[in-house]
């Protein structure tokens, strides 16, 4: 088969989804026109198209876009200038909460896409900052090209070419209104289109201003401000999140499935793994976890779309995820037809199919055009073979059975709707017995492109008002930048932009904070942050609290909750936050070394969880893989943990030292024991983590390497622990504490206590010797530790296990006589992965001895 017609055929599958695009605009303008109303749930990607309007463009259903490339009719850097114009547009119009029956301007979203959607707005102000293109030395006559370009516009010069655009661009801007002129549209109309062609051209032109300018408008109140819960909006009760939690968890299975079908295998995600089918959130192999969001979001908006009780309120889920949007309707082609289908693609609401809404020279185009367009007679005509009904059936048994010199799988490849059924011999046998006049389909497909592509480019210019805010941002922007003629004082700016913005994207996660505190408020208060007080945290101080103590309770209650992974977040998002508020001479007085100690707190715990490396068996190259990349989370939470207590140690011991009052001096040497005691947690954790799972493992994970750091820091945590001891006995008799300090040193001395009996548990099973390095004697030492276990009422199995451990290897207890208390324990209260996994080997090894002891 020639490769122009295989191009074109490929063609006849995207207008085969622009066409279905057009069904659905119609059936909800029909809902609209009997009163109803819609709700648009949003993807996360469609701000994406927003900040940046090159986003997947060369995937997009334009006319412009991959598939529609490849009869090299146009020059590629304008088709691309052409479809990010129509997608940069496409997205206004949606966020701008005016699509059509919208039930309000509020932006609905899934939580999960909420907070993917802070996540990601987050690492584009990262890339930026890193970005090549920002340091490049023609930074400043790129950005003076951009001034002059918008001052020509504004000025309302619209007949010469404005500086700063291609020529390409200018000849075909400049065709296109003398087309119009000719088609009788008024000159006054015509020359707007000219302008708000030339500053769409501008626009997705700009790869630095353009992208920190829509950062600014994704932070505000006018946009992100905007986003509402749709789980909250709907209020849905606990038993209907639970079928949507299982069908959620259907539908990650489904989107895996989708992935390894033909024509998939190529398409990248920004995720790594979708969360297992056993799991209700993301793996700690998926911490971006865009999969299971997509995946939730389906399953919440069928759901309520299933249960709504209202005729007239139609409830929609609007993305751009290609992958999703195959994904459902394979699925859908299998439900009854009473079910609705709540999906919307991207491209529906782009400018050229909705020609009543965008206005301007499209909507003065004569009726006589716009009647012409109707896209699916023209496929069909374009077309003129059967295989077009066979695209749009969901019976492929029956197909087969009327057709047999096809199987069902030949079926199967057609309805995917995948280029890659061109490459079935029986297909293209059909193709070309259907289609025998090549030259002829060649020409008539090229008429029908050439006209859409034409109507593409006049609504382009003729959406003035979604447009017209982005020119007015980026000429207060240039504005800023007028009196800047050096290119090191430009790039200053600039850091200082993304500086201030990397601050402002931190906000986009209070709501989520905030759910967590309504949630967990009612939980035990932490134990390791006692300075931070929970007791007033109501739903109207939430508003008034300084964003990082809002972050920092969060972080405290998630991790109090068993979440590791929202622990560690909001920790870090507290420290970030309270950075920037130090920063602008706002930020609560010392409150810093308490977010350090925070920080380093749920990343100990991050690491404790991070235990794949525990229970892998090494039994292939995945699963060492696997173990390896388990290990580098250990070292990352290690590192970050440890460097964090370093800081707030180093603060506090030279605070003691310059402290004036004795209540001063007092309050920082309290959280020098608290600090020396959490860093000896952290050796403890990171010791038993790395070095008690690998000493029978394979070579290439170098177990006597890991080996040998686990002894150094195990090593290192029995010296953290002599100096809390030392330091503990100190203050009787220098300090007088307030209550609130005496609550902390109480506190880290239950913490150091316990850990002195961990210690010496954890190097028993590491060297395989018991040694007691501290002054108390260790029947003292269990003592000690066993009564303030009771008295913070710490009821551990594995602490339990611990105890039980070290009183038979110091000759306090026998075997046999504990035997019965060995019974009892079972892991049911361990929580995290090392716990469980430490409980086991202790209890394995004393076993062992009571074998030992027998021979």
């Amino acid at each position: 088969m020639d490769d122009d017609i295989v191009n074109i055929l490929k063609q006849q599958m995207a207008m085969l989804d622009i066409s279905a695009d057009l069904g659905m605009s119609e059936d909800d303008d029909a809902h609209i026109q009997r009163e109803g109303t819609i709700r648009y749930v949003l993807d996360e990607n469609i701000f994406e198209y927003l900040v940046s309007p090159h986003y997947q463009t060369s995937s997009q259903g334009g006319f412009y876009s991959n598939v529609w490339r490849n009869d090299r009719s146009f020059p590629v850097d304008l088709a691309r200038s052409a479809e990010a114009q129509t997608s940069m547009q496409t997205a206004e119009w949606i966020i701008s909460g005016t699509l059509p029956g919208a039930s309000s301007n509020l932006l609905s979203m899934t939580d999960g896409h909420r907070d993917e959607l802070a996540r990601r707005a987050g690492e584009i102000n990262a890339e930026l900052k890193t970005d090549p293109r920002r340091q490049a030395e023609d930074l400043l006559e790129r950005i003076k090209k951009k001034k002059a370009l918008v001052h020509s516009i504004l000025s309302g010069d619209t007949m010469s070419v404005p500086q700063g655009l291609t020529s390409q661009e200018a000849e075909q801007i400049a065709s296109d209104c003398e087309a119009l002129i000719l088609g009788g549209v008024d000159r006054d109309v015509v020359d707007l289109h000219r302008k708000v062609s030339h500053c769409s051209a501008l626009l997705v032109s700009d790869d630095i201003v353009e992208h920190i300018i829509q950062l600014r408008r994704l932070y505000s109140t006018k946009i992100y401000g905007r986003t509402i819960s749709l789980e909250a909006a709907c209020g849905l009760t606990d038993s209907v999140m639970d079928e949507i939690l299982e069908d959620a968890r259907e539908w990650s299975r489904m989107f895996r499935d989708e992935l390894l079908l033909p024509g998939n295998r190529g398409r990248t995600r920004r995720e790594r793994l979708p969360p297992t089918l056993e799991s209700s959130s993301p793996s700690e192999d998926n911490e971006i976890g865009s999969i299971w969001n997509d995946a939730w979001a389906i399953a919440a908006v069928q759901k309520i779309a299933d249960v709504n009780p209202d005729p007239k309120l139609r409830i929609v889920f609007v993305t751009g995820d290609q992958l999703l949007i195959d994904t459902y309707r394979r699925w859908y082609q299998k439900q009854p037809t009473e079910v609705p289908y709540i999906l919307r693609r991207f491209t529906q609401y782009a400018p050229h199919f909705n020609p009543r809404d965008i206005g301007g020279a499209f909507g003065a185009l004569r009726d006589s055009e716009l009647a012409s367009l109707n896209l699916f007679d023209s496929v069909q005509q374009a077309i003129g073979m059967s295989i077009l009904p066979w695209l749009r059936t969901a019976d492929r048994e029956k197909l087969a059975a009327e057709y047999p010199e096809y199987s069902a799988q030949t079926f199967t490849l057609i309805q995917s709707e995948k280029p890659d059924f061109i490459s079935d011999p029986a297909i293209r046998e059909l193709i070309e017995e259907a289609q025998p006049d090549k030259h002829r389909l060649a020409a008539d497909w090229a008429s029908i492109t050439n006209r859409w592509r034409k109507y593409q480019r006049i609504a382009v210019g003729s959406a003035a008002a979604l447009v017209a805010r982005r020119v007015d941002e980026h000429a207060a922007m240039m504005a800023k930048l007028e009196s800047i003629d050096d290119t090191d004082t430009l790039k200053r700016f600039v850091d200082e932009l993304l500086h201030e913005q990397s601050h402002e994207s931190l906000r986009l996660w209070l709501p989520k904070a905030k759910k967590i505190i309504q949630k967990l408020r009612d939980i035990e208060k932490p134990r390791h942050i006692p300075a931070l007080s929970l007791d007033d945290l109501s739903d109207t101080s939430l508003e008034s609290n300084p964003a990082e103590v809002t972050f920092a309770a969060a972080a405290c209650l998630s991790m109090e909750d068993g979440d590791s992974v929202e622990a560690m977040r909001f920790a870090d998002i507290a420290l970030k936050s309270d950075q920037g508020a130090r920063d602008s001479q706002r930020g609560v007085d010392g409150f810093y070394p308490e977010l350090l100690f925070l920080n380093a707190v749920t990343h100990r715990y991050g690491l404790a969880n991070a235990g794949r490396h525990l229970i892998t068996r090494m039994d292939s190259d995945t699963a060492v893989s696997s173990v390896m990349r388990s290990i580098q989370t250990v070292k990352k939470y290690y590192a970050v943990a440890k460097n964090a207590l370093r800081e707030a140690l180093n603060l506090h011991i030279t605070n003691t030292n310059s402290a004036v009052t004795e209540t001063e001096r007092a309050y920082h040497a309290v959280r020098q024991v608290r600090t020396y005691s959490e860093r000896a947690a952290l050796e403890l954790f990171y010791a038993t983590s790395v070095g008690l799972p690998l000493n029978s493992r394979s070579a290439i994970l170098q177990p006597l390497e890991l080996l040998r750091e686990a002894s150094v820091s195990a090593s290192s945590a029995v010296n953290d622990l002599l100096i809390c001891e030392q330091l503990f006995d100190t203050f009787s008799k220098e300090f007088r504490l307030n209550d609130s300090d005496r609550k902390i040193l109480a506190l880290s001395e239950m913490q150091f206590r316990i850990n002195q009996v961990s210690v010496i548990v954890a190097r028993k099973l590491l060297e395989g010797k018991f040694h007691n390095p501290f002054n108390h004697q260790s029947r003292e030492l269990i003592n000690l530790a066993r009564r303030l276990a009771s008295d913070f009422k710490i009821s551990h199995n594995l602490a339990e296990m611990e105890f039980l451990g070290f009183e038979i290897w110091a000759g306090l207890r026998e075997v046999k006589a504990a035997r019965p208390a060995l019974q009892t324990l079972t892991r049911a209260n361990t929580g995290i992965r090392l716990d469980q996994f430490l409980f086991d080997r202790i209890r394995k090894r004393i076993l062992h001895s009571e074998r030992t002891d027998r021979r």
